[in-house]
């Protein structure tokens, strides 16, 4: 249930930043060219964890994204648009010892900004979101409801060429829950986030270096002065410098004079 509704959150959460900066998915997720299907093979020790699809429109987005485990489809996702290419809303289908049937519904303000997306599970209204945005269409505060009564809210905070340096998380009294602060190379990746708690003491913090075709090669994550975890990647790409394998060399068993490399993806793209 747990995992349920935090995928239903990054979901949420994605559509909105990206119709918010006016991206497509394929920008958004990196991909080059004019994908039409992506098909993404995820490993966990070297054994297949999760298998996932992604079907695109001529205009750069998803229509579709279905979500394999142990060979079983335990979600899905159904995009629909209107006719200025906004999300209208999306479908979510979960199956297995959790199966659920959900909507998400988006309603616009004149300027094109989603000030408002209501969850349905099985037709009936759970939850709903309220958002508030600046000139430049970025989402500066958005609140979650549930039967009328504030669950939360996050206020989001911009630099001057438009990216998201800092979000802060509230409880339903108004008191901060923790923050979480970005900082980008020159070439706008993230190259840092730091968390904060309410006390603002540091609790986490993320570094991340990039190849040339902007994906992470070092992710290094620092949980205090005595323990981090570092993951080292390395790809191969096709002919649209989109990759197709990624492997993590974090382990580092030394084997002779060897060090262990795992697969963690493998992707399959076709184009129009």
């Amino acid at each position: 249930i747990l995992m349920r509704k935090y995928l239903l959150l990054l979901v949420s959460l994605y559509s909105l930043f990206c119709w918010g900066q006016r991206k497509t998915h394929l920008q958004e997720m990196k991909l080059n060219g004019e994908v039409k299907y992506l098909k993404v093979y995820e490993y966990n020790d070297k054994e297949l964890d999760f298998v996932k699809e992604y079907f695109f429109n001529r205009q750069g987005n998803i229509e579709r994204n279905n979500n394999y485990q142990k060979g079983q489809l335990n979600s899905e996702f159904i995009y629909h648009y209107d006719d200025q290419g906004r999300f209208s809303f999306y479908e979510m289908n979960f199956y297995g010892d959790y199966a659920k049937e959900g909507k998400i519904v988006f309603s616009y303000n004149r300027k094109g900004d989603a000030i408002q997306e209501e969850y349905y599970e099985n037709d009936k209204l759970i939850q709903y979101t309220q958002n508030k945005y600046d000139n430049k269409h970025h989402i500066i505060l958005s609140r979650i409801y549930r039967e009328e009564k504030e669950l939360s809210h996050t206020e989001f905070v911009y630099n001057d060429i438009d990216q998201l340096v800092e979000v802060s998380n509230f409880n339903n009294k108004n008191e901060l829950q923790s923050t979480l602060k970005n900082y980008y190379d020159s070439l706008g990746n993230l190259s840092k986030s730091d968390t904060y708690n309410a006390k603002g003491d540091k609790t986490t913090s993320r570094e991340m270096e990039y190849d040339a075709y902007n994906n992470v090669i070092k992710d290094k994550i620092i949980l205090d002065s005595k323990r981090s975890l570092e993951y080292n990647y390395q790809y191969k790409y096709d002919s649209h410098q989109n990759y197709i394998m990624k492997e993590d060399s974090n382990t580092k068993v030394k084997k002779g004079n060897f060090e262990s490399v795992y697969l963690k993806e493998k992707r399959q793209i076709e184009y129009y």
